[in-house]
């Protein structure tokens, strides 16, 4: 989606001072753009981090999975999920609040935390499932599938000729 918008794709890797742990990330630039522009303006006026109230009116399901993607995790204690918020003021807590009932998703913010009502996961799975990529459906309490004998050894391409269709 944003590969006309992207420069080279950069790897960094780093260490923690604190704790020693190495970390690595890919990431990307992309191209000045007046969309980019628009939306940095719409996020960051005055440089502070804020999310408007027309939330709903400019981002979509997709808008939701990159989010949950980046800030929401399942909590097995109470088998639904939170989103972490402590980034965002009052207001920008309400808003993002306010955009989730919207999309029929029940939520609270106990302070810097948004919690879906367990009643509501299923419509969050329904809306944010397929743009999310499997590495991350985990944040949604969904585990993982394995794959079957059969489709491992047809990947790596272990099995002798002829025993299964290609």
């Amino acid at each position: 989606m944003l590969k006309p918008y992207s420069l080279s794709i950069f790897h960094i890797t780093w260490t923690d001072k604190r704790t020693g742990k190495p970390y690595e990330a890919l990431g990307f630039n992309t191209v000045r753009h007046k969309k980019f522009t628009e939306l940095h303006h719409m996020f960051y006026p005055g440089g502070r981090k804020i999310v408007p109230a027309d939330l709903s009116e400019i981002a979509n399901e997709i808008a939701l999975a990159i989010f949950i993607g980046d800030d929401g995790t399942y909590d097995s204690s109470s088998k639904t999920v939170k989103i972490s918020v402590d980034a965002y003021d009052p207001s920008s807590r309400r808003n993002i609040s306010n955009w989730l009932s919207k999309m029929n998703i029940e939520n609270t913010i106990e302070k810097d935390r948004i919690y879906i009502l367990r009643r509501s996961l299923p419509q969050l799975v329904r809306l944010v499932y397929e743009y999310l990529p499997p590495s991350m459906h985990y944040k949604l309490g969904i585990k993982p599938r394995l794959p079957t004998e059969q489709t491992v050894v047809r990947q790596v391409g272990l099995y002798p000729r002829g025993v299964l269709a290609a």
